[in-house]
């Protein structure tokens, strides 16, 4: 079970890590191609295209803070999950189990001896 929790924290956290890369490229390209458009652009133009781009990045990045904090919330509770569910429970302990085997068989009714009730036994 152990081997499978890691396996699952690996699996998870690699994702978010790829992700994150492609991410970031992404949004460094898109970074780039604003400043050049913006210098193409005449000079009154310039600030309110960048303003423009800039909340475009604000909103990207707070999706990905939102994404990434329920994918974290999600693999703790999944773990959380395989803690509660697929770890065996501790088995009560031997001797307990044996003292009440031995208080039944003292509770038991002395059986008849059929040779003592039938004399053709």
């Amino acid at each position: 079970m152990e081997d499978l929790k890691q396996k699952l924290g690996l699996l998870l956290s690699s994702q978010v890590s790829d992700r994150s890369s492609q991410d970031y490229k992404k949004l460094v390209s898109f970074i780039d191609a604003a400043i050049s458009k913006s210098l193409n652009l005449p000079p009154e133009e310039q600030t309110g295209f960048l303003v423009t781009n800039i909340l475009n990045i604000r909103d990207f990045i707070q999706s990905e803070i939102i994404t990434k904090s329920i994918t974290l919330d999600a693999r703790s509770k999944v773990l959380q999950v395989c803690d509660n569910y697929f770890i065996p429970k501790e088995e009560p302990p031997v001797p307990e189990i044996k003292k009440k085997e031995e208080e039944l068989e003292d509770e038991r009714l002395p059986q008849e001896n059929l040779s003592e009730i039938d004399p053709l036994i």
